[in-house]
């Protein structure tokens, strides 16, 4: 555990389920540019908003409740990142939601990047862009995403309010 306001989930697809997802989202969504991380910032990255009756997300979100305890009624928000190589974010909050992130990435590789950085008690923190990782996190911890050095980095980016 990083910080006692999150907690990562491994394994929670197999890595041949999550390239199955990266395929679909790649190859099969319209993605519009991207969002402003903080007020008088330019975007970054792309987006696209996801339509819960689509069966891909539908199995996703009860594969959140069953597996890690999450309301999905809490749900505010849900869509998809995807920053190209040399994509560079700026750190940012998701004021008053708790966040989750999905990794939908083929693979990791030290030397590619995509973590998600995290700015805790003055120090930085990186998780690791794992195949079929998850993380919570407050949304109020400033953080941002890196890009991959030579594919695009994907997420399920899920804003959930808090209790």
């Amino acid at each position: 555990m990083i910080s006692n306001n999150m907690k990562i989930f491994d394994n929670l697809l197999s890595v041949e389920e999550v390239n199955k997802i990266y395929k679909h989202i790649v190859y099969e969504k319209g993605f519009y540019f991207g969002e402003v991380d903080r007020k008088g910032l330019p975007p970054s990255g792309l987006v696209f908003n996801l339509d819960n009756e689509e069966k891909l997300f539908k199995d996703f979100f009860q594969l959140l409740r069953l597996k890690c305890d999450v309301d999905i009624s809490s749900i505010q928000r849900a869509y998809v990142n995807m920053f190209l190589p040399s994509d560079r974010p700026y750190f940012h909050t998701d004021v008053n939601v708790n966040t989750c992130l999905f990794y939908i990435n083929p693979m990791v590789n030290l030397d590619e990047g995509g973590e998600t950085q995290f700015l805790i008690k003055n120090e930085l923190v990186s998780v690791l862009p794992v195949p079929g990782r998850m993380i919570i996190f407050d949304g109020n911890i400033l953080h941002r995403a890196t890009s991959f050095r030579n594919i695009p980095r994907i997420t399920l980016a899920i804003k959930m309010f808090k209790k």
